[in-house]
């Protein structure tokens, strides 16, 4: 640009419009999880549970960005809809093991027993639920036709991203559980004194 004075250089096309796009698709996601942690938050008459179960959903972005790495993809707008479809399923798994906690406490279980009956009794559904949803987007991941390969980083992102959020939704969620109930049992005698 230094050799022709008044040249500018801008993106155009397909770049410009993924950027605006981009940006729109952020604020949008956004204002998703804003509305899923009130849906969950009047589902579980808690301002802190719904957390519980939104703390497993960057880590389906980790996974995200692992698949494409390793198989040496770009991140694009369409491994971005990957994510946000990855973050529902994310979410509903995470949302099985808070509820069966929930249920198990109001039953008269102590926390710490009703934690560990949730991951237990939840651990095969989600592992299905993962299992299942990985081997459905195989195909799209391994298809070599030019008509499908637009499909691939959805399918790169959802697939993957759900096989690493196993490990965080089954660790990290009934830790998590187990903190709130801490928590919530030192408010409580804060509140008795």
């Amino acid at each position: 640009t230094a050799d022709y004075s008044g040249l500018r250089i801008e993106p155009g096309g397909e770049q410009e419009e993924a950027g605006r796009f981009g940006a729109a698709l952020a604020v949008n996601f956004g204002l998703a999880l804003a509305a899923m942690y009130g849906l969950l938050a009047l589902a579980f008459e808690s301002w802190s549970r719904p957390f519980l179960v939104l703390a497993v959903v960057p880590f389906g972005l980790v996974g995200a960005i692992l698949g494409h790495a390793a198989l040496g993809l770009d991140l694009t707008l369409l491994s971005m809809f990957g994510i946000i479809g990855l973050s529902g399923v994310v979410v509903n798994g995470a949302l099985l093991i808070v509820t069966v906690v929930q249920r198990e406490e109001s039953s008269g279980c102590p926390p710490l027993a009703a934690i560990e009956r949730a991951a237990l009794s939840r651990f095969r559904p989600v592992l299905l639920t993962t299992l299942t949803t990985f081997l459905g987007v195989t195909p799209i991941i391994l298809e070599q036709s030019v008509q499908a390969r637009f499909l691939v980083p959805t399918a790169v992102s959802l697939g993957f991203g759900i096989l690493v959020v196993l490990v965080f939704q089954m660790t990290l969620v009934p830790a998590l559980c187990a903190v709130h109930a801490g928590l919530r049992a030192r408010l409580n005698r804060l509140a008795a004194t």
